[in-house]
């Protein structure tokens, strides 16, 4: 596959069975928003795939609010899930995705594949659609995740957010 164009790549890795491999360790993110961060790198038939899952928490937020990311050298797809930040997509994609919203979101490889270049990834995710409403809970969040980016199912709790870290 060498000169192949990049999003040809990410598309058969996509496409591609992965499992989640290492032993999850959340890290402090070292920062004073209270970001804890969570990296777990990817297998293709048990060969690392240089890809890896980022989940980044906010447990001392007061709300319900993570990211969850498929990085391959620049993030590829993402969560947001909060609902205090507001999205809005780029005019040309209005009519397929919205105009903007304020609530859980994601932002696919398929919506934003279009801003790749033969040799590089996209800078920025720029086109995001909601969240579906009956994932609300971060481990049905993850799991949604998982079978949007063809990862097999961890087992249950495998992976959970951290708790508070502050009474206040």
């Amino acid at each position: 596959m060498a000169g192949e164009p990049i999003a040809n790549l990410i598309d058969v890795m996509i496409a591609s069975e992965k499992t989640l491999g290492g032993d999850p360790d959340w890290q402090s993110a070292g920062n004073n928003a209270g970001e804890w961060r969570l990296r777990v790198p990817l297998f293709i038939a048990g060969e690392s795939c240089g890809v890896d899952v980022e989940i980044n928490a906010y447990p001392d937020s007061g709300t319900n609010h993570f990211r969850i990311m498929l990085n391959a050298d620049k993030c590829i797809w993402r969560i947001d899930f909060n609902h205090f930040e507001t999205h809005q997509n780029p005019h040309d994609s209005w009519e397929v995705y919205g105009v903007r919203f304020r609530e859980p979101h994601f932002h696919s490889w398929a919506a934003n594949r279009r801003y790749a270049t033969n040799s590089s990834l996209p800078a920025k995710l720029k086109i995001a659609q909601v969240l579906p409403t009956t994932i609300r809970q971060f481990d049905t969040v993850f799991r949604w995740f998982c079978g949007e980016v063809n990862i097999v199912q961890p087992p249950v709790n495998l992976i959970t957010l951290p708790g508070r870290t502050r009474l206040i």
